[in-house]
Order: structure tokens, then C-alpha cells, then sequence
């Protein structure tokens, strides 16, 4: 975690025909703010992730002097970043990277990014680990980042938890906090325009195309036409606004378009669009959505009733705090679903779950005491 001393937070190792995926890396880590909640709660985290140094030359070879410079930016380079891919699997330069700054005692400051082929797969077409990698002992194996797999700006989320030594769900949990506080302040300027300029001005061409077509104005546009907020409610308005947030990875609204198909509110019902939306939004970091997926599988809609599997989903939703997740526990421990009877525990979670005003929670509480 410590940066302390090093010139550079990161050196990105690539083949130069990834030089676009990793011109891309490079200015995410350089732009990326850390959540403020996060660095509250770690203070020894770096506030940002830069300087990160990534040659950007042309040269098909590189001489001696340009070789010695390189080495001394990865002895000031605290991480390696490896953009794996059968190109960089077979560049002699980069397995010369990667085995400096294994000499150098930094192994474990090694992030391969898997950008394309397989690791371990014993064929040159597909193999995507450089043999400096790809040879290490068992005990020091290395798993990386598969982008392939979670997508570039998962990904990306998750080389910066596999650096900084964070816990990934509470890490995306607190940078979806930071982008709802975002939303919210934005949301507060809008509301400014909006009183200012009129409410006719969203009525007639919907905040000027939700501010030409930014993901987090379509979002909140989708939730006052659902919620019929400061506009007229309108389930078929709201539909059209989050779905064109949706499509733009704004996991609230996926999970919005979940609950309509849950609830059929402007749609037909259907549990199992309804699931594949909370899906969406879980894969997004949204653990909402999770707790509205255990619903599914607690009163069997639109799949097998599963109570196992409902507190699975509860369990990973309650471990991040949410006071639903919390109740829906304490449910199925007071009647035995899934799990043996236990009043106990069933106590314990009514009483986290009303601690946050859960009215649910507190009304079992009290039932449960007598």
C-alpha cells in the first residue's frame, strides 16, 4: 500500500500492440480519484494513483542506454502492471520487466491484466503469461486480473483493490457510494435549472435530452418520472430514461428496471426480467439488487425456491450493511427456513436491521421479546 520513496505508483509492462488498452490504463489510474469514505477509513492510502509510467515510444528495438533508463523507472515504480496477451507473452522486453522487478523483491507487487488469450495454456496462439510469470514456483503464482472476464472498467476496479490490498466489495461498494454522491450534487444543480428555467422546460424536451445524454441525468430523470417527482409519474418515461442509463453501465437503474418488472409497474410482470436486471446491477457492484435476487429465490418467483441460496444472497448484502438484508435474516432464522430455528438469531439480525429504522424489523423485535 505504502508508495513511500518511489518516483512512480506504477509502471504498466505491454506489448506495443496493446499500446491502446494500456494508453487507456494509464490515463483511468492517473485520472482516478480514490472514495473519500475509503481514505477516511484507510489514512495510510495514497490520495491518488500517479505519476504512472508507460513508455510510449515507437522503436521496433530498444538499445542499451534506452534498456538502463527503463530498468531505473522500474526500481521507482512501486506496482507493475502486466498487460497479458499472447503479444506480450512472446516480447522478450516485456519478460525482462517482469523478471527485474521479480529480482528486485517486488513480486508481490505484480498485477497481470489478462487483456486476451489464456494463462497456463501450453499453446503460443493463446498463451497470454510471459515465461518469467508463467515459470514461477506454485507458492509464488500469480492469478491476475481477467478483463476479458469482468469487463475493462471492472477490471480496472479490481487492479486497484489487488494494489492497494483492499477488500473488492467493500472497495466497489464505497466507490458506488462516491458516484451516488456525485449524482446527488449534480442532481442538486439540475434542480437549480430546473426551477429556474420552469417545469415546462421538462415536459416538453425532458431536460434537454437528460443534459444530452449523460448517464447519471438519464437516471435521475428515469427515477421523478417513476417516483413522480416534480413531474407527472410516468411508468413508460421512466423506462425509456433508465434503460438509456442501463445501457451505460448506471447499475441504480438496472436495478429500477428490475423492480418495475418485480412490481409490473408500466410493464407486464416478469420475474425473470426482473432477475436478469438485478443481475446486471450486482455484476456492477450494486448489492441492492443482490438483496432484491435473494427475494426471488425466498418466495420462489420465477425460479425454484431456494431458502439456502435466499440467505446466501442476504448474508453478502448484510455484511455491507443493508438493513433489508438484515430483516430478511432474522426472518429466516425465526422460522426455520433454510436453516434450523434459532430465536436468537433471529434477535440479533431484527435488532441490526431496526437499529437503522427498519419498521419491519423492529415490529418482529417487539414480538419476539414478549
Amino acid at each position: 500500500m505504502e508508495s513511500k520513496g518511489f518516483e512512480y505508483f506504477a509502471f504498466i509492462s505491454y506489448s506495443h500492440k496493446d499500446q491502446e488498452l494500456a494508453k487507456r490504463l494509464k490515463k483511468r489510474l492517473q485520472s482516478y480519484h480514490l472514495p473519500s469514505r475509503l481514505r477516511k477509513s484507510y489514512p495510510g492510502l495514497p490520495k491518488k494513483l500517479r505519476p504512472v509510467f508507460l513508455d510510449e515510444s515507437s522503436l521496433v528495438s530498444i538499445d542499451e542506454s534506452l534498456q538502463k533508463s527503463l530498468y531505473i523507472n522500474l526500481d521507482n515504480s512501486n506496482y507493475l502492471i502486466v498487460i497479458c496477451s499472447p503479444n506480450s507473452a512472446q516480447s522478450v522486453y516485456v519478460n525482462d520487466e517482469v523478471k527485474h522487478f521479480i529480482e528486485t523483491g517486488k513480486i508481490a507487487h505484480i498485477v497481470p491484466l489478462i487483456v486476451e488469450g489464456v494463462p497456463h495454456s501450453g499453446d503460443e496462439a493463446t498463451e497470454c503469461f510471459p515465461p518469467a510469470i508463467r515459470n514461477l514456483p506454485r507458492e509464488q503464482e500469480l492469478l491476475g486480473v481477467d478483463l476479458t472476464k469482468f469487463g475493462e472498467r471492472d477490471a480496472f476496479l479490481r487492479v486497484i483493490a489487488t494494489m492497494l490490498g483492499l477488500n473488492l466489495d467493500r472497495f466497489v461498494q464505497d466507490e458506488i457510494r462516491e458516484r451516488r454522491r456525485k449524482i446527488a450534487i449534480f442532481s442538486s444543480i439540475a434542480a437549480v435549472l430546473v426551477i429556474t428555467f420552469g417545469m415546462l422546460f421538462w415536459h416538453n424536451i425532458d431536460f434537454f435530452h437528460a443534459m444530452l445524454h449523460n448517464a447519471s441525468s438519464q437516471y435521475n430523470l428515469g427515477e421523478m418520472y417513476f417516483y413522480g417527482r416534480e413531474v407527472e409519474k410516468d411508468y413508460g418515461k421512466a423506462m425509456e430514461w433508465l434503460m438509456k442509463a442501463a445501457s451505460q453501465g448506471v447499475a441504480d437503474a438496472q436495478n429500477t428496471i428490475g423492480f418495475m418488472y418485480y412490481q409490473g409497474n408500466g410493464v407486464e410482470k416478469d420475474y425473470a426480467k426482473a432477475m436478469e436486471w438485478y443481475q446486471k446491477a450486482v455484476d456492477n457492484g450494486y448489492l441492492v439488487a443482490q438483496n432484491n435476487i435473494a427475494v426471488l429465490y425466498e418466495n420462489g418467483f420465477g425460479v425454484e425456491r431456494d431458502y439456502e441460496k435466499a440467505m446466501e444472497l442476504y448474508q453478502k448484502a448484510a455484511a455491507d450493511g443493508l438493513a433489508r438484508a438484515q430483516y430478511h435474516i432474522g426472518y429466516l432464522y425465526e422460522n426455520g427456513l433454510g436453516v434450523e430455528q434459532d430465536h436468537s438469531n433471529a434477535i440479533e439480525w431484527y435488532e441490526k436491521a431496526a437499529a437503522q429504522g427498519d419498521s419491519d424489523a423492529q415490529e418482529r423485535l417487539n414480538a419476539l421479546k414478549k
